[in-house]
This record gives C-alpha cells, sequence and structure tokens, in this order.
C-alpha cells in the first residue's frame, strides 16, 4: 500500500488540509482500521471499493467526523483520491448542514445535491431581458 499526502495550493489552504491518495493491494481477508481525526473528506474510488459492515462503500462519498473507527475490508485493487478539510472548511463547497454528517458516510450525490439545490434557490438563474 502507498499512501501520499500533498498539500492544497494557497487559495485552497484555508480550507483543504490536503489532498492524498491510496494505491495498492491488500491480501484477501484483510482489515484496515481508520481512526478519527475530527475532519471530514470526500473520497473517490477509482479502484474497488471498500466494505464497510456489510455493504460496499459507495465510489464517491463524504464522511463527516467519524466519531469511532471505522474497520473496512478492501474488495480487490485500492486506489482512491481524497481531499481532507480542515474542520468546516466543506462548507463553501457542499452546503450541507456539517452537523448531519458528523459519525455518517454519505454517496457524495445526496450531498452534492443538497448544494446544488441551495445554491440554485440562493442564486436564481439570470433572465435575459
Amino acid at each position: 500500500m502507498h499512501y501520499s499526502e500533498h498539500p492544497a495550493p494557497p487559495d485552497l489552504a484555508p480550507f483543504v488540509r490536503c489532498f492524498w491518495t491510496l494505491t495498492g493491494d491488500l491480501p484477501a481477508g484483510s482489515v484496515e482500521r481508520v481512526l478519527p481525526d475530527g475532519r471530514q473528506e470526500l473520497i473517490v474510488h477509482m479502484g474497488d471499493p471498500f466494505m464497510q459492515d456489510d455493504a460496499v462503500q459507495p465510489r464517491a462519498l463524504f464522511t463527516g467526523q467519524i466519531s469511532g473507527p471505522l474497520l473496512l475490508r478492501p474488495t480487490g485493487t485500492v486506489f482512491m483520491f481524497g481531499i481532507c478539510f480542515h474542520p468546516g472548511g466543506a462548507w463553501p463547497f457542499l452546503r450541507w448542514p456539517q452537523g448531519e454528517s458528523a459519525g455518517r458516510i454519505l454517496p457524495l450525490e445526496d450531498v452534492w445535491d443538497s448544494s446544488f439545490a441551495d445554491r440554485s434557490r440562493a442564486c436564481p438563474p439570470s433572465v435575459p431581458t
């Protein structure tokens, strides 16, 4: 397994702690333990998603601040990209009520749809005159 972190560019640094990748293969039956770190993340599985409990994780997901360790099992080749936000840093991009994501892993489409719905109500389209 190879984990790599990359700093956020200066214009994103107030919101994003880092970008990261995780690649490689894990033996069948192995378990990856993810410990709480107080941050929210946007994660995309570009390889095979992990199993969490008895379900396969969504291909793209948003994690709230986790409150306990997660036990994840690989299902094949691991190739992940993630954005690790500072606490509250996801708000400008995903206007999801931050408290509702605490302790949850949500399909990105659930959070993304809500974000765009909020923006469309706040910023109605221009009407040509």
